[in-house]
């Protein structure tokens, strides 16, 4: 397994925009175990985001492939 924590900030005003986005169910994670976007009770304009995946390589795979 490998997992990530990752802290997002919008552009002001924009966290929902951005989570909406993140949680778009058309976006496929093949091999993500658990995707979880949770509001920053800290900062009206940032995110956590947690990541299980399958392997680490499954996960530079998928980002490679959404990044390309």
């Amino acid at each position: 397994m490998y997992g990530l924590i990752t802290r997002l900030t919008a552009h002001p005003g924009r966290r929902d925009e951005l989570a909406l986005w993140l949680m778009d169910p058309n976006l496929k994670r093949p091999g993500c175990h658990v995707y979880i976007v949770a509001h920053d009770l800290n900062d009206i304009d940032a995110l956590s985001v947690t990541e299980v995946w399958m392997s680490q390589a499954v996960h530079q795979a998928w980002s490679d492939d959404v990044h390309a």
